[in-house]
């Protein structure tokens, strides 16, 4: 396997990471809200894992780009 098949490999391992914390912090959100408590802190860190989540999903792009340009 060629180094960026591996990152890919590796990214797509991430993304799908990433959709479990995601969906987590959302449901701890939920929870906070139901109980009436408050959600700043958890929906910040639902922000920063938004970020993290749209780095991963630009990486594995720009190495679809490269691994198929690669099979061209």
């Amino acid at each position: 396997m060629t180094t960026e098949a591996t990152a890919f490999s590796e990214v797509l391992r991430q993304i799908g990471a990433g959709r479990g914390h995601l969906e987590a912090q959302e449901a701890m959100i939920a929870k906070l809200e139901n109980a009436g408590g408050d959600t700043s802190d958890a929906q910040a860190v639902l922000s920063r894992l938004n970020e993290a989540q749209q780095l991963y999903i630009d990486e594995l792009g720009r190495l679809e780009e490269r691994l198929g340009s690669s099979n061209a």
